[in-house]
């Protein structure tokens, strides 16, 4: 579903008070792309990159993003950097995404839920994707950018995703405003940046296995060269994916993509 007055996206992005630096675009290839090469030149962070629409989108893995359809949340922050938070990407990400997801699960009363590592989903429908990337020289952190896709008033179909499509609209009653809700989940995420020291991730562990919707259930961890198979533990200290093998042995994954596995267990 497209906005029928696409004219009025953005106006109350455009005059709200943000406490960092707003850039908006009518269409680029990708916003996270867009904070990178800003960043290096020389613009200097905390800031935002939001477009309407995107003609080159991408998630992790570099799996393509739908990014065409006007009316959603496509947004990338360039993120001060600082030791604790280079020390703790992985849990930032996490934090970030709770953060998202309980806000989302109290402005709709739906049941919002994470999948590690970087999904947001109601029921088996997508709903937001994260994605968190680093440029390195000389063994450190030059620089950060957290890119977030969120369908707020239409659902793309993805092609070879492992899960279909949702947006907000889907879950209200009410004809949605993009301004409003765009605003909305924009000051949940730059209040959690803000919020983030890293050192609370004990309740961000504890929030984000809240929303886990692979909490207790039979996963499949893997990437191109291996496979861990096990029950879901949620997250451990460091935003690693925690798994209970065979044996009872837990294994601690920081890579690769996971997916609940079908009855039979392992």
């Amino acid at each position: 579903m497209h906005m029928e007055n696409a004219t009025h996206i953005f106006e109350n992005i455009r005059t709200h008070a943000f406490p960092i630096t707003v850039f908006l675009r009518d269409r680029t290839r990708s916003t996270n792309v867009d904070a990178k090469n800003m960043l290096l030149g020389g613009e200097p962070p905390p800031f935002i990159v939001l477009a309407k629409s995107q003609s080159a989108a991408y998630g992790r893995l570099g799996m393509a993003w739908e990014g065409d359809a006007i009316g959603n949340l496509y947004a990338s922050f360039a993120l001060e950097l600082t030791d604790k938070l280079e020390r703790n990407m992985a849990m930032f990400t996490r934090h970030v995404a709770a953060e998202i997801c309980e806000s989302l699960a109290k402005r709709f009363s739906v049941v919002a839920a994470v999948k590690w590592p970087n999904d947001i989903c109601v029921g088996e429908e997508k709903i937001c994707g994260l994605l968190l990337e680093v440029s390195r020289s000389g063994g450190g952190v030059m620089s950060a950018v957290l890119g977030v896709g969120l369908n707020i008033l239409s659902a793309p179909a993805l092609e070879n995703a492992p899960y279909a499509a949702a947006c907000l609209q889907d879950f209200s009653r009410k004809k949605l405003d993009f301004d409003v809700e765009a605003t909305a989940v924009i000051l949940v995420i730059v209040a959690a940046i803000g919020r983030f020291d890293g050192t609370a991730n004990e309740k961000i562990r504890e929030k984000w296995n809240a929303f886990d919707a692979m909490l207790g259930k039979d996963v499949e961890v893997f990437d191109s060269n291996w496979v861990v198979r096990g029950r879901c533990l949620g997250i451990g200290g460091r935003g690693e994916l925690l798994v209970e093998q065979c044996g009872g042995t837990v294994a601690g994954v920081s890579g690769g993509h996971a997916k609940i596995m079908q009855s039979g267990g392992v």
